[in-house]
């Protein structure tokens, strides 16, 4: 990307993970619990990482 900008959209992880405050670091060291909704997108894309190693 460039001059792209990634940010943190709280409002959006504590509405998808029902806590408060949800950070990146929480949800990159698997400390929070993974919504159903989004296991199949996660697993799709531990298979892809697979396949590209």
């Amino acid at each position: 990307m460039e001059g792209g900008v990634l940010t943190q959209d709280n409002g959006a992880n504590e509405k998808f993970y029902g806590e408060d405050e949800v950070t990146i670091k929480e949800i990159f060291n698997n400390e929070v619990t993974v919504p159903d909704e989004a296991k199949v997108l996660i697993e799709l894309l531990e298979k892809y990482c697979k396949e590209t190693e």
